[in-house]
């Protein structure tokens, strides 16, 4: 039982679990009137569906990359390619069809009888359609060029989305929905950004295998810089949301802003490694040496989603705080 665990965590990449996990709590902490509301019977109850079909659906995403790359893991991810050999490619597709038939099954439930809010069935829709047709044949985004930045909707925008709607009924129009779905742009923005390292480092294996991903189509180093400039650009916007998100709390805004530097502090370590990286990969004399730096800094890779994504999450909860206070 304890090895069927172990291998399913490894083809569901939960060492990535605590980071993007965080996402789905931004969206609920921001979203929320206060806490009241979140620990009332019946919204618990909502939330708790939420939760699990996020689950399901974060593990649909890694488990239908790794059935569909396989062979391609074979060289650098062998541990991935031997789980899916172990568990047996077509077990693993089974996988993968229980968990989406279960999220959808809990997302109807939510939507259309818990909720009355469609929206919510709609996002799970698209996010799971994208999700699978990343990895998978005829439409295999992810080495569609361009169309491999459609995974960044599902993974990055989507559980945000989702979990705010979950717990809120405000419109698009309002002022601040409006500064939320600015803060969605700005963390897909800047945690693709970090996708797309994880891509360079893959560069040799994909070329071999004709999937052209971005850096195949880019060239390591120009795929690189573009990863620093958009991660630079989505932090920077990130942190523009949470300013005006603590300007609109007028009579706590002095403590608020006391938040600031720490925010800006978590959230650009992430920019200022992947500068460093830049500039490492840029100075390199080739393509192997390139690939070497990126592979020796990708043992923190988690790290880099997890801590601005954590910085996020705390602020957001510091202003449910204050929400709940009633200070907005």
């Amino acid at each position: 039982m304890e090895s069927l665990l172990k291998r399913y965590a490894t083809i569901s990449r939960w060492e990535f679990l605590p980071a993007t996990g965080v996402a789905i709590l931004i969206g609920v902490f921001l979203g929320a009137s206060n806490w009241t509301y979140l620990t009332d019977p019946w919204h618990l109850l909502i939330v708790i569906e939420g939760l699990i079909t996020f689950f399901l659906l974060f593990n649909v995403g890694f488990m239908i990359n790794c059935w569909a790359d396989w062979k391609v893991d074979e060289i650098y991810k062998k541990k991935l390619s031997d789980t899916v050999k172990g568990f047996g490619r077509d077990t693993v597709r089974n996988l993968v069809i229980v968990h989406v038939a279960l999220a959808l099954l809990i997302a109807i439930h939510i939507s259309l009888f818990l909720t009355w809010k469609p929206v919510l069935l709609f996002l799970v829709l698209v996010g799971a359609f994208l999700g699978i047709a990343y990895s998978v044949e005829p439409f295999r985004f992810k080495s569609k060029g361009p169309f491999h930045s459609v995974m960044a909707f599902p993974v990055f925008a989507a559980p945000g989305l989702f979990s705010y709607f979950l717990v809120n009924d405000l419109p698009l129009n309002d002022i601040h929905s409006g500064v939320f779905l600015l803060l969605v742009v700005g963390i897909t923005s800047a945690h693709y950004a970090l996708v797309l390292l994880s891509q360079s480092e893959d560069f040799p294996d994909d070329k071999a295998m004709g999937i052209r991903t971005p850096a195949v189509a880019w060239g390591i180093r120009r795929t690189v810089d573009r990863a620093f400039r958009l991660n630079m650009w989505g932090t920077t916007t990130s942190v523009l949301a949470f300013v005006l998100l603590f300007y609109f709390f007028s009579p706590a805004r002095p403590f608020l802003f006391l938040f600031l530097p720490l925010l800006m502090g978590l959230t650009y370590f992430t920019t200022y490694q992947v500068y460093k990286l830049d500039k490492a990969v840029i100075a390199a004399p080739s393509d192997k040496a390139a690939l070497k730096v990126i592979r020796k800094v990708m043992k923190d890779y988690p790290k880099f989603h997890a801590i601005p994504l954590g910085a996020i999450m705390l602020c957001s909860f510091i202003l449910l705080l204050a929400r709940s206070m009633g200070w907005a």
